[in-house]
């Protein structure tokens, strides 16, 4: 019942906005000492099968809207399909270093019963405003208008700035999935230590192209691909082995906008998953005699790790040749030494264990014993790592696929004992 006095307020403020023609903001306080009242008329599209990723029907909606530059609150009616909705939100302001104006960001609706849920408000110093958000079903509603109070407003009051961009409401929607894809490998790195050991990574950035309409934006996450170990064997060795989030955030203007909440991860219904593979030949025989598996992940109880073993001739991949058949607890050390014939290849499954931020991480520890053979031999890890956008639900984008190498000297261990 509150609402039906500001109801037709609102609705008187919309007639003159539709009679004045093409005005898309209606200009009511334009003096600074009013800014505790701008009221503005907005108008756009409503896209009502956007909920499933569909932007190509859409119809006419617009909203009255009154904005508050003392207590930072929106209050307004947001009309679309013979429907009509209040709401009310409380903003927070940022200046952008990203483009020329302001990000109102919502941080709480004091409305009980709320079927408008605030997105994102972009206001530009030339006075453009855009309202993004969504119904009650997740459906985009997008809309436009001008304001000289409001720019002038926000002019006059000092607001925190950060590097935000204006397209950030897309990671709240259901985008076109097919999106494009970028892979950007920064070159192997060998780092050889005074211990006769090397570290070798690989960090492989991945962009993804998110679209809602005609808007669009491109999120990115780097992971790294690591193995470090000996580079000399003579009677044994151990050798580490990970797949780590470095960065995730949103591209934009050609600059990386770090940015924790991109809906982009690695792992998750499809494991992450290990083969690692050490040399059994006429020249050459190691064995894996134990093995041990950790990560850090926001993961739950349907979390686990599987673990497979075999003994392999040739440089076959352990991920396509190996199944899993032994379920294993994180941190505890797999003594395989008892076995028939100690494997040299091993495939382990990281199952529901998403990697979301920079210091989640999966990592796999495994001792090798070098039983016979002088000369070269490569220490080789795979790698299959797939990736995740998450909206309402996972949606899986591709997997990627590499492999990192150590060569090691394989000594006669009686020879390196003396």
């Amino acid at each position: 019942m509150r609402w039906k006095p500001l109801l037709a307020v609102l609705l008187g403020l919309l007639m003159v906005g539709v009679t004045a023609g093409s005005a898309m903001a209606v200009e009511i306080n334009n003096d600074s000492k009013h800014l505790s009242g701008i009221v503005l008329v907005l108008k756009g599209r409503y896209y009502p099968h956007s909920w499933k990723g569909n932007y190509t029907k859409s119809s006419p909606a617009q909203t009255v809207a009154r904005f508050n530059m003392r207590t930072h609150e929106l209050t307004a009616i947001f009309m679309y399909e013979q429907t009509m909705e209040p709401t009310r939100y409380k903003v927070r302001i940022l200046k952008s270093h990203l483009f020329n104006g302001y990000a109102l960001l919502p941080i709480g609706s004091s409305q009980k019963h709320n079927n408008i849920h605030l997105l994102e408000i972009i206001v530009y110093d030339n006075g453009t405003i855009q309202i993004f958000a969504k119904d009650h079903k997740g459906n985009l509603i997008a809309l436009s208008g001008y304001s000289r109070s409001l720019i002038r407003g926000l002019h006059l009051s000092q607001f925190p700035s950060e590097d935000i961009p204006d397209n950030l409401w897309i990671m709240s929607v259901t985008p076109i999935i097919n999106g494009t894809t970028k892979i950007v490998k920064v070159p192997t790195d060998y780092s050889t230590m005074a211990t006769r050991s090397t570290s070798v990574s690989k960090v492989i950035e991945y962009q993804y192209t998110a679209k809602a309409a005609h808007w669009n934006v491109t999120f990115y996450i780097t992971f790294k691909l690591y193995m470090y170990g000996p580079t000399s064997l003579d009677n044994y060795g151990k050798y580490r082995v990970s797949v780590s989030v470095l960065d995730k955030g949103v591209y934009y203007n050609k600059k990386h906008v770090h940015h924790n909440g991109v809906p982009l991860s690695i792992g998750n219904i499809k494991p992450i998953e290990i083969g690692f593979i050490v040399p059994n030949d006429d020249n050459i025989k190691d064995r894996i005699i134990s093995t041990q598996f950790s990560y850090h992940s926001p993961s739950d109880i349907l979390s686990k790790l599987a673990v497979g073993w075999d003994l392999l001739v040739g440089g076959f991949n352990p991920i396509t040749v190996v199944d899993t058949f032994f379920n294993i607890k994180p941190d505890v050390k797999l003594d395989l030494r008892h076995t028939d014939e100690p494997p040299n290849a091993i495939h382990v499954k990281f199952e529901n264990v998403p990697l979301w931020s920079p210091e989640d991480y999966v990592e796999g520890l495994f001792e090798v014993d070098h039983s016979s053979g002088v000369g070269s031999g490569t220490i080789t890890t795979f790698f299959a790592v797939p990736l995740y956008y998450k909206q309402g639900k996972f949606h899986y984008i591709e997997t990627i696929k590499d492999k990192l190498k150590i060569t090691a000297e394989h000594l006669d261990s009686k020879t390196a004992r003396r």
